[in-house]
């Protein structure tokens, strides 16, 4: 995962050097939307940031009546992977509570409840939900150039 931004920061710059506030905002978004298009592609195929797999799941013993689904479907939906933008930032993030909760939990390798009580408690490996990497670069950089002549 990259964490030099430094090549697409200084084209922004160069070129909000020129723009009004109202076209830097309309960047912003174009980019945060491809941005979180990019997370959620990720948490759907339970992949890192960086195309590393996340860890499985835990086995459930023989017998176990739950079933189970993907993991992460709510977190990766529109309304739980919110996007702010201005004219000088961007931001995704989850809204604050059981959402954001559950993920901070996977995203940091916390320890959180299993059970809706909170008796049983289990340290989860570490999932991350959120990042930047080279790829989500390369997409941000072609779906600018369809915005520019």
């Amino acid at each position: 995962m990259t964490d030099d931004l430094s090549p697409l920061i200084d084209v922004l710059d160069a070129w909000s050097l020129n723009q009004t506030p109202a076209m830097r905002r309309k960047l912003a978004r174009k980019m945060g939307q491809t941005l979180r298009k990019r997370q959620q592609k990720n948490i759907a195929g339970n992949v890192d940031p960086d195309g590393q797999p996340m860890p499985k799941r835990k086995k459930r013993p023989r017998g176990s009546i739950a079933k189970r689904g993907k993991m992460f479907k709510a977190l990766r939906q529109l309304r739980n992977l919110r996007l702010k933008t201005s004219d000088t930032e961007i931001e995704i993030g989850f809204p604050p509570g059981k959402v954001s909760d559950i993920a901070s939990i996977h995203h940091f390798g916390l320890e959180g409840a299993v059970d809706k009580e909170g008796r049983i408690r289990t340290r989860y490996p570490v999932r991350r939900l959120l990042g930047f990497s080279q790829q989500a670069e390369d997409e941000i950089m072609d779906a600018l150039a369809g915005m520019f002549p």
